[in-house]
């Protein structure tokens, strides 16, 4: 289900907690599996960037202030979206998410 996030508008989130609650996980438990899931995919594209920016001579070039500015309010905001979609979900109110997916694509 995760694959279906590559169409615009599609939550990867979204998509995998659906799916685990179709297959008979709690809410909680889909929601919790979602977020662990990505955990590999997301260090490796780290990883992947880290290497590419490494071997082309562009992490010399780097303001790395600006960079670990951007880091750390990419984690804050990531942090409450997350808050926020676990209690939509929690609240069975996913459609509310959904209508904001779409809005966005």
């Amino acid at each position: 289900s995760q694959a279906l996030a590559i169409i615009p508008g599609i939550s990867r989130s979204a998509s995998t907690v659906s799916a685990g609650i179709v297959v008979g996980m709690r809410r909680e438990t889909a929601f919790s599996f979602a977020f662990l899931i990505s955990i590999p995919a997301v260090f490796a594209a780290i990883a992947y960037d880290g290497m590419r920016s490494l071997s082309s001579g562009q992490a010399a070039q780097i303001d790395w202030f600006t960079y670990l500015l951007a880091i750390v309010a990419s984690a804050v905001t990531g942090y409450v979206a997350l808050a926020l979609l676990r209690w939509l979900m929690k609240q069975g109110q996913l459609l509310i998410f959904a209508g904001y997916c779409l809005i966005v694509s």
